[in-house]
């Protein structure tokens, strides 16, 4: 995918990220000598719109639209000025279609400067690093990012519905996070063995330290079909890995610690964990009844290591 930024009279276009669904551009772009009637003032209590058009690119034809955001810009007449509001990066909603449809969200920040004449002696800011060509988020903006690993419990595959009038029968689940993806084993048969060869997967990534930059884990289902034909057949958004987040150097109970405290409450327990409360019941209910087990699918587990 990648953007199309409008303001105004000008439009820019930032560079493709290829294979992601979460693209992190990292990039500025710079818009010079945009003319905008007014006073001064009243531009700052009503600036115009910028509107950040998202495309995927495709190898053939014309790029797909997936949504648009509006967006509102801090207006700084003194472009040297420091005092709040601060610019920081937020998410803006994207939209799509005329029902106005959540197509995902934006993390992105807007300036509007107004241009000092040459006798007032103010400087425009200098100009943000480069990666190549590109201009990059500057250092103030960019959110601390820190290592964090995020170990994946993926047992197995359970009611997969028919895609295009066929059963699900080969699946593989893939997890992408911070722009890093992983894959599970493929389910040769998911009638028989639902579940993965390997179930425990680990991802490395860069991740932002604050949770509110923080991206989502998307979580995709394939079936591998003849002919190479691998589609989708089931998505899963986790928007948030907060409550997931542990603290690595902190002690930990052991399963069988955990099972030897029966005063602790299922809520009591720490994100991630699942109890299942099973009550005695006589041998008469339990044949007239037939009972379930629930295996959790996904246990993101996740460690911070803050790097200098």
């Amino acid at each position: 995918p990648f953007a199309q930024v409008c303001f105004v009279s000008q439009s820019q276009q930032t560079e493709v990220i290829e294979k992601t669904l979460c693209p992190t551009w990292d990039q500025t772009l710079i818009f010079t000598n945009i003319d905008i009637f007014g006073e001064p003032e009243e531009i700052q209590m009503d600036p115009p719109s910028v509107i950040v058009e998202i495309f995927d690119k495709d190898q053939f034809g014309i790029p797909d639209f997936l949504g648009r955001a509006e967006c509102t810009p801090i207006v700084r007449l003194t472009p040297d000025d420091n005092k709040p509001p601060i610019t920081r990066l937020k998410w803006h909603k994207v939209i799509l279609g005329n029902d106005n449809e959540d197509a995902g969200e934006l993390l992105a920040a807007f300036e509007l400067f107004l241009l000092p004449t040459q006798s007032s002696g103010v400087k425009m800011p200098p100009d943000p690093p480069r990666r190549g060509s590109l201009f990059i988020v500057p250092a103030a903006i960019r959110p601390l990012l820190v290592r964090t690993g995020i170990e994946i419990l993926s047992w197995g595959v359970r009611n997969m519905k028919t895609y295009m009038l066929s059963d699900v029968e080969n699946p593989q689940v893939v997890f992408e996070v911070g722009g890093r993806e992983i894959e599970s084993s493929i389910v040769r048969n998911s009638k028989q063995a639902p579940n993965f060869d390997n179930p425990l997967l680990f991802i490395d990534a860069m991740l932002p330290k604050e949770d509110i930059y923080a991206p989502p884990m998307n979580i995709k289902v394939r079936d591998h079909r003849s002919f190479g034909r691998t589609p989708v057949v089931g998505i899963h958004v986790i928007k948030s890995l907060q409550k997931f987040r542990i603290d690595p150097t902190a002690p930990a109970l052991t399963i069988m610690e955990t099972t030897l405290e029966p005063k602790k409450e299922a809520h009591l327990t720490s994100p991630g964990d699942f109890v299942l409360n099973l009550e005695k019941k006589t041998k008469k209910k339990l044949k007239d009844k037939s009972c379930s087990t629930l295996i959790p699918a996904i246990y993101p587990n996740i460690h911070t290591d803050i790097v200098s």
